[in-house]
């Protein structure tokens, strides 16, 4: 078992160095790179210069839910995206963050900046059904 999990950790390693942000390793579960997170925090306007890295970016729409903003519909999600590897998609409404709404674009990069390595978890509305998307920091 140790050999496994050793062979599994120098292939997500090798990933990582070979420049792979994003990979799929369960159902509506993925691992992001470390080092991209801290790009993207450090910098945030490094995914609208890069979009040959990233792909563009998705338009983000008010959801208003009685007056008050109930999330954030992305629109123009890419399908060959550093988006759509993170298994969103267009139509796609994020409503909260580990819990926390989202009621602007402040809040979510002070989320961002807040992130210290644990799981986030992104509860989005897709076509009417809610659904669980987790990212793990590697």
């Amino acid at each position: 078992a140790a050999a496994a999990a050793a062979a599994e950790t120098a292939k997500n390693n090798a990933a990582a160095a070979s420049g792979e942000l994003v990979k799929k390793v369960g159902t509506d579960t993925y691992q992001v790179s470390k080092e991209t997170v801290e790009t993207i925090r450090k910098n945030p306007k490094e995914l609208q210069r890069n979009t040959a890295k990233y792909g563009p970016m998705p338009k983000v729409q008010p959801v208003y839910k009685g007056g008050n903003i109930g999330g954030f519909r992305l629109l123009g999600v890419e399908s060959d995206s550093v988006y759509a590897q993170l298994g969103l998609k267009s139509g796609d409404t994020i409503l909260n963050v580990n819990g926390t709404a989202i009621e602007g674009p402040q809040q979510a990069m002070a989320l961002l900046d807040a992130f210290n390595g644990e799981d986030v978890i992104l509860k989005i509305n897709r076509s009417g059904q809610e659904k669980t998307l987790t990212f793990q920091l590697k």
